[in-house]
């Protein structure tokens, strides 16, 4: 399939890498409970972990933005489900599900590594067909 050069529009991307444990400002150390005596050992994780991602490239893709029908449910996601779709020949790009996508904003940055919230959509859905991929975004929030 010949994807057209001249449609493609400028994105930026970070690719969904995994997740890191949230460290605490706290030493680690002991504590007891004065009631019962019991001690515990308290360690640096806060038991929550925050998404990580690759570096950020900037590309080239086909991308197209906004969905008018209600009722239309491409490979059954309905279309209030998702704001727009990337459409890209297999192989050209290893987006994978949690890729963040800068549009229209610009990065921003934040504790060492790219801020989600500044992204304008992130991929939910990956659709392959024969020759193409589909990627389904949704607006961040």
């Amino acid at each position: 399939m010949l994807m057209l050069n001249f449609n493609t529009q400028q994105i930026k991307y970070a690719v969904f890498t995994g997740s890191q444990e949230i460290e605490s400002s706290g030493e680690p150390g002991t504590w007891t409970n004065p009631v019962t005596g019991q001690v515990y050992t308290l360690d640096k994780t806060t038991g929550d972990s925050k998404p990580t991602y690759g570096e950020v490239t900037t590309d080239f893709v086909n991308i197209s933005l906004g969905n008018n029908r209600d009722d239309f449910e491409p490979f059954g996601f309905s279309s209030g489900d998702y704001n727009g779709t990337i459409s890209a020949i297999k192989g050209e790009f290893e987006f994978n599900i949690g890729t963040l996508i800068w549009y229209e904003s610009e990065v921003e940055y934040k504790d060492g590594g790219v801020n989600p919230k500044s992204a304008d959509y992130t991929i939910i859905g990956i659709i392959p067909t024969l020759n193409e991929i589909k990627y389904l975004l949704k607006g961040v929030i």
